[in-house]
């Protein structure tokens, strides 16, 4: 990434001043040499922070789609269905350019995705990070 491409993106983001900050520490601590992952926090528990905060917005949006009534077990049941579906079907054609929309779930699954961290895939890993 050039420093201009960053430059641009925190002044795109200068209505938003938590994302600004971020932004802005980020790209002072990468200028001074820090990796650009870690200086934006996109590693370690940073990263899984962030996957498991997508991941548990998904489960938010499972539960409203279903109602109060499914229980937590079968919300990460749901969740890893939607996460299997997205690393066979979605990430393959997003890949190759496809321009689709995606639902609300499966945007929250795409930005776990981008963390870094790694995809939580089974059922009861799902379970506990739900819990």
């Amino acid at each position: 990434m050039s420093l201009a491409l960053l430059d641009r993106l925190v002044e795109l983001a200068a209505g938003d001043s938590e994302v600004c900050r971020w932004l802005l520490q980020g790209r002072d601590a990468w200028r001074s040499g820090v990796p650009l992952a870690d200086a934006l926090g996109l590693t370690g528990a940073a990263a899984k922070r962030a996957r498991n905060a997508h991941l548990a917005d998904a489960a938010r949006l499972l539960r409203m789609d279903r109602g109060d009534d499914v229980s937590t077990w079968e919300l990460a049941g749901l969740l890893a269905a939607e996460i299997n579906r997205h690393q066979t079907t979605i990430a393959p054609r997003l890949r190759a350019g496809s321009t689709a929309l995606l639902s609300p779930v499966q945007q929250c699954i795409r930005q776990a995705a981008s963390t870094g961290a790694g995809l939580v895939t089974c059922q009861r890993r799902l379970y506990d990070l739900l819990r």
